[in-house]
């Protein structure tokens, strides 16, 4: 989700030209279908949101993952908060309707840069809608899972086939900060924190999805008892290419 899945400057490039060229053949096709998609900021561009609005877009989810500089720099997003409010402004000037989808307390975020993210976004973002996890799903192999031993949330050679989730631990234990995010994405109603806030405060839903966690790994590693597991997927055989001679020798 993060080192392992950072496309190259080529790979990126490739990928905004093909929505360009798709972008293009909708438009020629005169569809008049209205359609909605997912892009990283990196994509964008002023000549690429015209072209979406022309193709019949009416909606753009963002990947912009964070929106602290701590956390887009850790997560090797490519850009900055200069860059997410350059495209929050295009995107605000333009027709389609946007939406930033964002985690909570990622690597090296700190409770004041997570107060100061709420804050920089009541005063200069404008989406239609936020959407916000607190914490990212660990996965095997990854730059994540390694911070996460080294922050004391996952064991040495503890795996993620139980889900398991990062979250700064001074985010976790600054119940001061997380009440402040749950008052900002209440009073905000369109601004939405998947965790769920009901009558329950952050703390306390922290604590019990916690255990909840702590208890499915525990249920799973007696029943996993004695069992082989695969620790590494394996590598897919290559079929070597069949020679073939025609003609006797």
């Amino acid at each position: 989700m993060h080192e392992d899945q950072s496309a190259t400057a080529f790979q990126k490039a490739c990928s905004a030209l093909t929505r360009a060229v798709r972008c293009e053949e909708m438009i020629r096709a005169k569809l008049d279908v209205p359609w909605y998609c997912q892009l990283t900021p990196n994509a964008v561009t002023p000549e690429f949101v015209k072209l979406l609005h022309a193709a019949g877009c009416i909606r753009v989810d963002l990947g912009t993952d964070a929106l602290t500089d701590e956390a887009l720099a850790d997560l090797m997003k490519g850009f900055d908060m200069a860059r997410v409010l350059e495209i929050d402004r295009l995107f605000t000037a333009s027709p389609i309707e946007y939406t930033h989808c964002i985690f909570l307390g990622g690597p090296g975020e700190t409770p004041e840069a997570l107060r100061e993210s709420i804050r920089f976004t009541e005063r200069y973002l404008n989406p239609a809608q936020i959407y916000a996890d607190l914490g990212i799903r660990i996965l095997s192999g990854t730059k994540l899972q390694r911070q996460a031993v080294k922050a004391g949330i996952l064991r040495e050679g503890q795996g993620t086939f139980v889900p398991a989730f990062y979250v700064e631990p001074a985010i976790l234990a600054d119940r001061d900060t997380l009440d402040f995010v749950r008052n900002a994405y209440l009073s905000h109603r369109n601004w939405y924190l998947w965790w769920g806030l009901g009558g329950q405060n952050l703390t306390e839903r922290s604590k019990d999805t916690i255990q909840a966690v702590a208890d499915m790994q525990q249920e799973y590693e007696y029943v996993m008892q004695g069992k082989p597991r695969l620790e590494r997927a394996p590598k897919p055989v290559t079929a070597q290419p069949l020679k073939l001679t025609i003609g006797t020798p």
